[in-house]
């Protein structure tokens, strides 16, 4: 089908196995619900699924703005901050040793945990959901 070493090759070899395999996971799922005894409600089937996709779209666009907003604004103040404390840090020896392990603690706490308790203090806008970014983000950054 393809010459050896050509690009058509190469393409192919690197998607066709994840395409194939996404074709045989949403076949398998169809078949599932089709022919085993599983109400709809718990797992409807792949194409009822892309039919509701498609006839809500434009919510869906319009909600993934807002996403898109609220994690370019996390980014944002995710790189503000590990990139000034990681400029701190390096500036002293004294800093990053009084610093450097309260990153390390931070990290240990889940932030599923911490997420309801933002929701609790700020709400269900936008502010939680930028802080969970912010912390998710930051320490790679820093």
């Amino acid at each position: 089908m393809f010459a050896r070493g050509t690009r058509s090759r190469r393409v192919a070899a690197t998607v066709l196995p994840p395409l194939l395999f996404a074709i045989f996971v949403l076949a398998a799922w169809q078949l599932y619900t089709v022919v085993g005894n599983i109400k709809e409600s718990t797992l409807p089937p792949p194409t009822d699924v892309a039919r509701s996709i498609w006839e809500n779209r434009q919510l869906l666009i319009d909600n993934a703005w807002v996403t898109i907003k609220e994690i370019l604004i996390g980014f944002f103040f995710a790189i503000l901050l590990g990139v000034g404390l990681a400029v701190l840090i390096r500036s002293s020896r004294t800093v990053e040793r009084a610093i450097y392990p309260w990153l390390v603690v931070s990290q240990m706490v889940p932030i599923p945990a911490i997420a309801p308790l933002l929701i609790i203090w700020f709400g269900f806008e936008m502010q939680p959901k930028v802080i969970v970014i912010v912390l998710v983000s930051f320490f790679p950054i820093a």
